[in-house]
């Protein structure tokens, strides 16, 4: 089995682990964004849940655009494990968003009964904006995480060996006496 031929130095080969620990923290910082924001948890409160999910939705385009930076990376260097990585934290991200948007809708039902009829409009279109943004970066991450898995797959894997390819231990039995 042949490892893919990257078109990249070794030199930079050896730097894709410490690019990939960069992304990793980029990744991370708009997680503990909201996490230090929105601190104490007050899970109890529609309104701080619907603050909350509309800050980590608006994050969401960062995290397909690095993601797709790390499979770029990983196609370069030939790295078939950081592209399988790739495919299952893009998979994490369709399942998040899908498991979340629906608690996003019930809050904001909740929370659009407290919101003053002067700023109605403005609450509407920014629900909105969240809503088609999270919708987005959901059926993106789904489509790259099918994607990511299919260019990872081994090139060699699906073909059939040829008659008299590999192996051959012992003779046919006509050609026996």
């Amino acid at each position: 089995m042949q490892s893919p031929v990257s078109p990249l130095t070794a030199r930079a080969q050896a730097t894709f682990a410490t690019l990939l620990a960069m992304m990793a923290v980029m990744g991370l910082a708009p997680f503990f964004q909201v996490v230090s924001v929105r601190w104490p948890l007050r899970l109890r409160e529609s309104p701080w849940r619907y603050d909350t999910a509309v800050m980590a939705f608006s994050d969401g385009p960062q995290l397909i655009i690095l993601l797709s930076i790390i499979a770029i990376l990983a196609i370069l260097t030939g790295h078939r494990q950081a592209l399988r990585g790739v495919s299952i934290a893009l998979g994490a991200v369709t399942i998040a968003h899908a498991v979340a948007l629906p608690f996003f809708l019930l809050d904001y039902f909740q929370v659009r009964r407290l919101v003053s009829q002067a700023h109605v409009g403005q609450f509407k279109a920014i629900a909105l904006k969240t809503l088609l943004v999270a919708i987005g970066v959901a059926a993106t991450a789904a489509w790259g995480a099918f994607m990511a898995w299919r260019a990872s797959e081994n090139e060699n894997a699906g073909l059939r060996r040829q008659k008299g390819e590999g192996l051959v231990v012992g003779q046919p039995k006509a050609a026996r006496p």
